[in-house]
Formats: structure tokens, sequence, C-alpha cells
């Protein structure tokens, strides 16, 4: 009976808080791609040897990676 009780507690707040943690993983692997993203635009811009696409693209990449290290940071991640 007490682990009946248990269990429907723990449904009940992985039901409540499943949104919160689903938005989380959505955000990191947006930031995921994101980066990667921006590494493929930077590697372009390279082998156009493009200054300015070139410190655009750099500035992107460290934009990406700062948003990948929070996302990673709030879902709980060692980073």
């Amino acid at each position: 009976m007490l682990g009946y009780l248990f269990l429907r507690a723990h449904v009940a707040v992985q039901a409540v808080t499943a949104p919160i943690r689903n938005r989380k993983v959505a955000r990191a692997f947006a930031a995921q791609r994101d980066l990667s993203d921006a590494k493929d635009r930077l590697r372009r811009a390279i082998l156009r040897k493009d200054k300015r696409s070139i410190h655009h693209a750099e500035a992107e990449v460290h934009r990406a990676r700062t948003a990948q290290l929070s996302a990673e940071r709030a879902m709980g991640w060692r980073v």
C-alpha cells in the first residue's frame, strides 16, 4: 500500500516536471546544433580566406559555445 502511494506520487511529480525537463533538453540540443552550424560557417569562411567573414564567424562560434555551456549548466551537466 505504501509502495503504491510512493509510486503514484513519483508518477505525478514526473508528469508535472516533464515539460520543464523537456524544454531544458531541447535547449541543450538546439545549442549544440547552433554551435555545429557556426563551426561550419567558420570553416567555409577560412576556405574563402575572407577576413571579415572569419571574424564574424569566430564571434558567432564564441556566442554559440557560450550558449551551449549555459544550456548544459541548466541541465545540471558538469562542464
